[in-house]
């Protein structure tokens, strides 16, 4: 909800900014990071370009918006399929959003976005989504911390080196199955005995606002199919 009143507040201001500078500033939205909700947000914003700016805010031509994604990878949804990729970046490409992928956002000063190999692009609105770190407790031993500071846990979501402590979700670097990993482990300890976890993807999915919606399903099986929606993420 702040992200959306964030971009509304700064259409408003644009539409009564007489410094063509200014308003070119405000216009401006750069979305770091290409994985699914990066490209989720980018398709939003796009699709707004497109198709909503003339007409909710006639004072504003959408030449003048302005809307950029950065992957620091070779290509969009890195985690998905070759095809996926290729087809997510021509869908964001139809809706007028600059993509840009092998280079790295360095800083960000409040209006300014510095890249990796010394570009700029002055902006107001800058969205993150390249990604965080975890953050453990205190007490749990370095050797039980992985990548990305997430804890390592085995197949019965026990922290590695711990007795009994279990993680799940996020922290555990397991997003997308933490649901399923929350009541496999409430079953697992009403029980008082543990059982293995085993993961099986439907597969994942990548909507673009009301564009076509590119699904990677399982042994390299891609599907394309259009949805009515604004801006759906299905993992």
């Amino acid at each position: 909800i702040r992200l959306r009143n964030e971009i509304l507040f700064c259409l408003e201001r644009a539409c009564t900014c007489a410094d063509p500078e200014s308003r070119r500033t405000l216009l401006c939205f750069t979305v770091v990071g290409g994985g699914p909700t990066g490209v989720e947000i980018a398709g939003a914003l796009g699709e707004m370009k497109k198709y909503i700016l003339s007409r909710e805010y006639p004072e504003i031509s959408p030449c003048d918006m302005r809307v950029v994604i950065v992957e620091g990878s070779d290509r969009l949804l890195q985690n998905m399929s070759t095809e996926a990729s290729t087809k997510s970046r021509q869908y964001l490409e139809q809706l007028e959003v600059e993509v840009i992928t092998g280079h790295t956002m360095k800083s960000f000063d409040g209006t300014y976005v510095s890249f990796d190999n010394g570009d700029k692009i002055k902006c107001h609105t800058l969205i993150w989504t390249a990604g965080i770190t975890g953050e453990p407790l205190k007490g749990i031993p370095e050797t039980s911390i992985g990548k990305g500071r997430r804890i390592v846990t085995d197949e019965y979501n026990r922290v590695v080196g711990c007795e009994n402590l279990f993680a799940i979700g996020d922290i555990a670097g397991l997003a997308q199955a933490a649901k399923a990993l929350g009541a496999f482990l409430g079953e697992d300890m009403a029980l008082i005995g543990l059982a293995s976890f085993d993961l099986t993807s439907l597969g994942k999915a990548e909507a673009f606002g009301s564009t076509p919606v590119g699904l990677d399903l399982w042994h390299g099986v891609f599907l394309l199919l259009k949805v009515n929606c604004f801006s759906v993420l299905i993992s």
